[in-house]
């Protein structure tokens, strides 16, 4: 009797040891899993924003039947060079330049900051002239950004159009964006 206690006993304390070694193992190999860190949580975090932006140039383009161009195409249809910023934060990458029949857009963005600058030019009997920049809230209707910002002229019989849709309430910088292509 004593002796099946103890092989009773026994056998419980090696259940017992095997299970504890089994959820110590456990737990070491679910503590060593790569856990996310502050670097790669950004990176996940800046491949959203991309995608967000990278989404809304692709709707963009698609919705105005707009194909990928050169400039020397876009230079063909105007009959003068792009219009390039001549201020435009490094952190701007270019999309590319794309036409329809109407005209050529010059598509730049950073997707950091969520902020896309779209430039736009089509020849135009119009006389020249020149608006104000127009900086304004986007009202709540699902677009990611919150404000957008607008400039247009006609000069030497192009029209241009600079149009941003962007994040923060930057509009110095914003205006001297605009205000570069002229």
């Amino acid at each position: 009797m004593i002796k099946s206690k103890l092989i009773k006993t026994l056998v419980f304390l090696t259940i017992g040891l095997f299970v504890f070694v089994i959820c110590w193992t456990l737990g070491l190999l679910i503590s060593t899993e790569e856990k996310p860190t502050a670097e790669t949580k950004a990176e996940q975090v800046n491949d959203s924003k991309k995608d967000i932006i990278m989404a809304d140039i692709e709707q963009h383009v698609e919705e105005i039947n707009m194909v990928k161009a050169t400039a020397e195409e876009a230079k063909e249809k105007l009959g003068k060079e792009l219009l390039i910023p001549k201020y435009l934060p490094e952190r701007f990458v270019s999309y590319g330049i794309y036409m329809n029949q109407d005209y050529v857009k010059q598509i730049w963005y950073d997707a950091n900051k969520l902020e896309i600058l779209y430039v736009s030019q089509a020849k135009s009997s119009a006389k020249d002239r020149e608006s104000e920049i127009i900086f304004t809230d986007i009202m709540p209707n699902g677009h990611w950004s919150k404000y957008r910002t607008f400039y247009e002229f006609v000069q030497n019989g192009i029209y241009a159009q600079g149009f941003m849709f962007v994040q923060e309430d930057n509009r110095t910088e914003y205006e001297k964006i605009l205000k570069s292509l002229k």
